[in-house]
């Protein structure tokens, strides 16, 4: 339940990088609990942190970002480029 919407919501962010991976984390995980979802669980404070902790590394290698590589785009991204000098032709008197 909970890597599955984790995982969702990285998949949905724009640039994924750590610092908003972790966010989205921390807010999914905050909310579970918040809304009582976790109340008949076994889970303590602590070992919730540490599942938060795990998620955040394993799904930085999943989505990594298009901008650490220079010259790379990201999929779907399209690739501005300098319009190509073309051969002149010649017009046919």
């Amino acid at each position: 339940m909970l890597a599955d919407a984790v995982e969702a919501a990285a998949r949905s962010l724009s640039e994924p990088t750590p610092s908003r991976i972790r966010g989205v984390v921390t807010r999914i995980l905050d909310a579970r609990v918040k809304d009582g979802q976790l109340d008949e669980s076994p889970l303590t404070f602590e070992d919730l942190a540490k599942v938060r902790e795990s998620f955040i590394p394993i799904l930085t290698a999943l989505f990594p970002r298009a901008g650490r590589l220079p010259g790379r785009a990201r999929r779907g991204a399209v690739r501005s480029r300098q319009p190509a000098s073309r051969p002149r032709r010649k017009i046919p008197a």
